[in-house]
């Protein structure tokens, strides 16, 4: 996106990315740079590229600023980000009851307790 931008002559000496707070950025290029180096020394890179990815997601911290980096990479068409902050959000949630992910990503539930049990009735497989 920042390439088509500058590409299309649309930045004027200063590049406005107006949905972005700037500590989201940071980290964007933070990940995007390793990802970019990774990339250039492929197989070699590969597995501390691995370890770079499980370190910063755990300095992310808080299910926010995850979700702060996932909206900023899926803005910036930043696919390799998107890809492995959506894999730890649902490593996140992996494991947890039908209302911890509701709690989670703050999903009010609009069904009678009828059609919920109704629901898992149906669907008994999903929550083994």
């Amino acid at each position: 996106m920042i390439s088509n931008m500058i590409d299309d002559e649309c930045v004027d000496g200063a590049l406005v990315l107006p949905n972005i707070r700037s500590h989201v950025l940071s980290r964007v290029i933070e990940f995007l740079k390793q990802d970019s180096s990774a990339a250039a020394e492929k197989a070699a890179a590969e597995k501390e590229f691995k370890e770079f990815e499980v370190e910063f997601f755990k300095k992310l911290g808080d299910k926010e600023a995850l979700f702060d980096v996932i909206l900023a990479a899926n803005y910036l068409h930043a696919q390799e980000l998107l890809d492995a902050s959506c894999f730890c959000a649902s490593d996140r949630i992996r494991g947890l009851k039908v209302q911890e992910i509701r709690d989670y990503f703050n999903i009010a539930n609009d069904f009678t307790p009828e059609e919920d049990e109704r629901i898992i009735k149906e669907n008994a497989w999903a929550f083994d």
